[in-house]
């Protein structure tokens, strides 16, 4: 078979065809899922609820290259790529075991899938103060990629403050890549514009991309009704550098 550009994901046969189905029909086997358990998706992967049996825990236990990520567990099943996300024991109340399987181009969009149509409703499910859900459900965010508390500000790096919206992390050079894989991020082509992510429990992260050498990313975490003042804000920061490249700019082509 000859390819011809432009090339397409579904011309990688294994990484997005073949090898996640193959790994979705082992994890149905082992675990005796039921073809209503499963979902498939556009993000050429599936979702599924797990019957968590001991026949899955031991499989899942041989597996060696898990890494945490917010709300999820990640593994990584083949050359290929082909990877593994199961929700977090922990990771809320009345949370039951889903997972997905996907390519590894698609972690960003197999995660928020997950988070948002199962996670995050049975979090919300089980805390009845809906006003204090972000604080409680981004808990593990700070503690993970480990923020201090500081005022808008401050020059300390990494940190976060807290603002009408909600909570405003600001991360230096050396926190990007560890805060983007653990929110399962993945910067667009075009960052001038905030990019918001849905985290489920009504929740979300909007991350804004900078040219500051010192604090290249700031991610909001609000409510899905405090999120158009999170995004003004961020847009507010980036509009900064924008205007303070343009006067450079000018002032050098000024005679």
């Amino acid at each position: 078979m000859r390819i011809l550009p432009p090339l397409r994901p579904d011309d990688f046969v294994n990484s997005y065809v073949t090898a996640p189905l193959q790994w979705m029909e082992e994890i149905a086997a082992v675990d005796e899922l039921g073809l209503s358990a499963i979902t498939p998706h556009d993000f050429r992967g599936f979702t599924f609820r797990l019957n968590n049996s001991n026949r899955f825990k031991k499989w899942w236990v041989e597996r060696t290259d898990v890494r945490h990520l917010f709300l999820l567990e990640a593994a990584k099943l083949d050359r290929f790529g082909t990877h593994l996300l199961l929700s977090r024991r922990g990771s809320g109340p009345g949370v039951a075991p889903y997972g997905a399987i996907c390519p590894r181009t698609a972690i960003p969009e197999a995660a928020q899938t997950v988070r948002t149509n199962y996670i995050g409703p049975a979090f919300s499910d089980a805390h009845s103060d809906k006003d204090n859900l972000l604080a409680r459900y981004v808990t593990d965010i700070i503690k993970e990629l480990v923020l201090t508390e500081q005022p808008l500000n401050s020059n300390e790096l990494p940190a976060y403050c807290r603002l009408k919206w909600g909570l405003l992390l600001r991360l230096g050079p050396a926190d990007v890549d560890r805060a983007l894989n653990y929110l399962a991020i993945e910067k667009p082509a075009d960052s001038s514009a905030p990019l918001k992510v849905t985290l489920g429990a009504n929740c979300l992260a909007i991350a804004a991309w900078s040219t500051s050498q010192k604090e290249p990313l700031r991610v909001g975490l609000s409510s899905a009704w405090n999120d158009d003042l999170a995004i003004k804000d961020l847009a507010r920061w980036l509009r900064g550098f924008e205007a303070a490249a343009k006067a450079k700019s000018d002032s050098l082509t000024t005679p």
